[in-house]
Parts: structure tokens; sequence; C-alpha cells
């Protein structure tokens, strides 16, 4: 049988199935993930941030919204490198920067070098460090996406930046409703983990950063399972759990970043923290 085939023999077993026998089939999933691991998730480069979070989860959302030039791409570059030393595929889809850029970016991180190094060459780049990355400079919708999610089967997407994804019809808050849903439904239907970095709307500048509204729908906001607002404070730049369905919202990190290798060196817990933060989570 072709491998066309084999995928619409699977989808009709799929489709004679009860919704109670496929929720038993993604429970035993779970179950397996949880045996292997000894807890669902896995780690994120920042375990101080993992205490409430519950690390990284496949099937979930996760979205970074910031002004402009305020780090969140930089943020995913650490995310990527990361990953990709705990050997997950990684797909990576910038609507801002070609591919090249997005390399040496992600190698800087990967390798923890001064960027100057690898535009050099003085840090050689090892191409089966990179095996599991693909990068993208031309996506430019949700069809696309899916399309190259076929292609590639990546463990973990990410979208640099959302707000730049087109769709085929619709005011812009119908665009990003439609958007949000779709991305949503992807890292379900597949089980992968979807990161993005999106704009936020001016309204946020006039409120506290647990309190950020994603540019254009808040359907983004309801769709992401994490969303984190990173900004300035007093000279500070913060990061905080703006949105969490794992545990606890609306706590507040203080970043420490090392510009000159542009990577960060250290995250805190903020002072201005109410007391109940404390509180230590359920492993799930």
């Amino acid at each position: 049988m072709t491998e066309i085939n084999l995928e619409l023999g699977k989808e009709l077993l799929q489709e004679q199935k009860s919704n109670i026998d496929i929720a038993f089939e993604k429970l035993e999933e779970i179950q397996s993930v949880y045996k292997e691991r000894g807890r669902r998730w896995y780690d994120s480069p920042f375990p101080i941030i993992d205490k409430y979070t519950q690390g990284i989860i496949e099937g979930k959302v996760y979205t970074i919204g910031a002004f402009s030039n305020t780090w969140k791409s930089q943020l995913l570059y650490e995310y990527a490198s990361y990953f990709l030393k705990k050997d997950k595929k990684v797909m990576f889809i910038s609507t801002e920067v070609g591919v090249w850029d997005l390399l040496w970016y992600i190698a800087r991180n990967f390798y923890r070098t001064n960027y100057k190094d690898v535009m050099k060459a003085k840090q050689k780049l090892e191409k089966t460090d990179f095996k599991k990355l693909s990068l993208f400079e031309d996506i430019k919708d949700v069809q696309g996406i899916r399309s190259k999610y076929e292609e590639y089967k990546p463990d973990i997407i990410i979208i640099d930046f959302i707000q730049a994804v087109s769709w085929i019809w619709g005011t812009e808050y119908e665009k990003m409703t439609n958007l949000a849903h779709e991305i949503q439904i992807l890292a379900i239907e597949k089980n992968i983990t979807v990161f993005s970095a999106s704009q936020v709307n001016n309204e946020s500048r006039k409120t506290d950063w647990n309190s950020i509204t994603l540019k254009w729908s808040w359907a983004l906001f309801h769709a992401s399972d994490i969303v984190f607002g990173m900004y300035w404070d007093n000279w500070i730049r913060k990061i905080s759990i703006a949105k969490n369905k794992f545990w606890p919202a609306k706590i507040i990190f203080d970043m420490e970043i090392d510009f000159e290798n542009w990577w960060v060196v250290r995250l805190s817990e903020s002072l201005e923290q109410d007391s109940w933060v404390d509180i230590l989570p359920l492993k799930l």
C-alpha cells in the first residue's frame, strides 16, 4: 500500500471509533509519557519559570507579548537553541529576518559564543548540531505552516511574529481570531508545542503587564495556554506570566541579560511579588 492509502486507512479507522474511545487513547498516550518521564512536561531553559508553568507540554500554545524592540525575538532564539540541545525537532518561522540571520542567532545561543565569533567563522558551526532545525522566512499563512509541519514533523513550531501571518479574508480582528484558533487546533491535533511572539495593543502602556492585551484580538490570549509579557520597569527588564492555565499567573521575574552576547544570564523572582506566589505547584 502507498503512504497515502495507509493514511486514508488510518482516517477511516479513526472515524469508526467513538469519541470516548478516542479520549481513552489520548489519555493512554499521556500516561505513557508520564511513565517515561515521571511527569507530563519537559524542561524549558528557565527552571524558575517551570516551577509555575509545569515546563513545556505537548499540545499547548505559548505566546510572548511585548512592544517592538523588547527582546522577545531574542528569547525565542534562546528557546530554540535549548530545545535543539534536548534533541527536539524545531521549526522556526520568521516574518522579519532571513534564514541565515536565524541560523547565526540560534547558533550564537547554542554555542554560548559571541555573535562576532560566528560571523568571523571563529566559532565553527557543525551541521550535525542543527540537523533537527528547519528555518523559514517565506511562510506567510497558516496553510503554509500546516504544509511545512507535514513535511518536517517538528516537535516545536516557533513563529516570530504572529501578527504578520496572513488570513484569507476579514478585518484584523477576524483575521487574528481565526488564526489563533487554527494555531491552537494545530498544536492539539498534532500534539506539538507552538511558541509565538505577539505585538501588544497600545492600551497595554496604560496598565500593568500582568494585564496586557495582545494585538488585534482577545482570541490570541484565550487560545494560548501560557502568555508571557516582556517590558522595562525602572531600567530592569521584566518578564511576567500574564496567563497560566496550569497554576497561578501574575508572577514577575527580573531578567539579567548579557548584551554583549545577547543571552539571558539569570532570571530571579521580582521583589514586587505578592506573598502567595511562593506556593509551589503540583507536578503534572
